[in-house]
């Protein structure tokens, strides 16, 4: 299955984007801690399902990262990545077939190196949602002929910290999940295939 994703998301994180963009954004972001990394978005993209029109695109963002010298860009397109200790950020690439891979990014070494995935993670299929205070990605998990599910991991080890029962699915879109403002729990709402389906429904992520 494809990877889908609903284009209004998209279009409302654009317009964010562009009035931040007029707010000086920017400048706040090149006085970041010492051991942080400062990014700021340049523009948006939709990355299109190859040969399937322009409707079940992947909003992605081109960024920039602030160096020695000025601000550098990234030549690829992806969503907006976490902080990650020593200078680093976690990068969720979007490529051409919409595929999301994950990178590590290190200021200081100016590298990026591959981050081996999770033992379930199916880069053609899943959405990962990283929640940088706990360190924990969340992602979607194909369940074959029935639906999907939500798994948590912690990073980088990924440790198995919970994962959420069956989701039925009635469409091939892609499931909209998030985490919770304290990230004890991950919410979605799930595709509405009965009149007995809840409207938001949601994950406990216990604390260690």
């Amino acid at each position: 299955m494809r990877l889908k994703f609903l284009i209004n998301r998209f279009l409302t994180a654009a317009a964010v984007f562009a009035a931040a963009s007029a707010s000086g954004a920017a400048s706040a972001l090149s006085q970041a801690p010492a051991d942080t990394v400062a990014w700021r978005i340049t523009d948006s993209v939709m990355i299109n399902p190859p040969g399937e029109g322009c409707c079940y695109g992947i909003g992605a963002y081109h960024l920039e990262f602030m160096a020695v010298g000025g601000w550098r860009r990234f030549p690829f397109a992806q969503l907006r990545p976490a902080q990650l200790p020593g200078a680093s950020l976690l990068l969720r690439i979007v490529n051409a077939d919409q595929s999301i891979v994950l990178r590590r990014f290190s200021r200081t070494r100016r590298l990026l190196s591959i981050v081996p995935r999770p033992p379930d993670y199916d880069s053609s299929y899943t959405w990962p949602e990283f929640n940088a205070p706990r360190r924990l990605l969340a992602y979607t998990v194909p369940v074959r002929g029935v639906g999907t599910r939500v798994t948590v991991r912690e990073w980088p080890r990924w440790d198995l910290i919970a994962e959420g029962p069956t989701i039925e699915r009635c469409d091939d879109a892609l499931l909209d999940f998030s985490w919770s403002a304290d990230a004890r729990y991950v919410l979605w709402n799930p595709p509405h295939c009965s009149d007995s389906t809840a409207v938001v429904d949601s994950m406990a992520v216990p604390v260690r």
